[in-house]
């Protein structure tokens, strides 16, 4: 499903125009992402999403087989509800 698919689901849903739909999605999904850095968002019949710290770690490239380093990064993790 794409945005635009949830933007006209809401529209629907809601019966407002896609203009003002769009803004609501807009607006749900940035307070979302603006909290999940500081703590897990539970979206009881939807899931949770969080911020999953990954490690610096030990790679190869596939192509030459040669080693290299991974950095360490910050990644967005969803776990869908039952």
């Amino acid at each position: 499903m794409s945005k635009a698919n949830i933007v006209r689901a809401v529209a629907s849903s809601l019966g407002i125009p896609l203009t003002q739909a769009n803004k609501t999605v807009d607006a749900v999904a940035e307070a979302i992402f603006e909290n999940v850095g500081t703590t897990a968002v539970r979206i009881p019949p939807l899931g949770t999403f969080k911020v999953k710290h990954r490690a610096e770690r030990k790679g190869k490239n596939p192509r030459t087989g040669e080693s290299l380093t991974i950095a360490a990064r910050d990644e967005l993790t969803f776990k869908a509800a039952r």
